[in-house]
């Protein structure tokens, strides 16, 4: 599973589609605020063997990461 938001979602998307891969979910955050707890925790409910990782274009210490991390780890 990826956790993503902007406009990477389509250029992941569209990765997968060019590979041909069903067996990898993207999530889009579309807003950071209020924090999506409930909606996330729903996604990973349906993957529970999944592993999860984040994907942005921004550097690690730029963009969305650095909000959502401490978050994420809430969950």
């Amino acid at each position: 599973m990826i956790l993503t938001s902007g406009q990477v979602y389509f250029d992941l998307d569209d990765e997968r589609t060019k590979l041909k891969r069903n067996d990898v979910a993207i999530i889009r955050l579309e807003s950071f605020c209020p924090f999506p707890f409930k909606e996330i925790i729903n996604e990973l409910k349906q993957y529970p063997n999944a592993s999860v990782t984040w994907a942005q274009e921004e550097p690690k210490n730029a963009g969305g990461w650095s909000y959502a991390q401490p978050r994420l780890r809430n969950i």
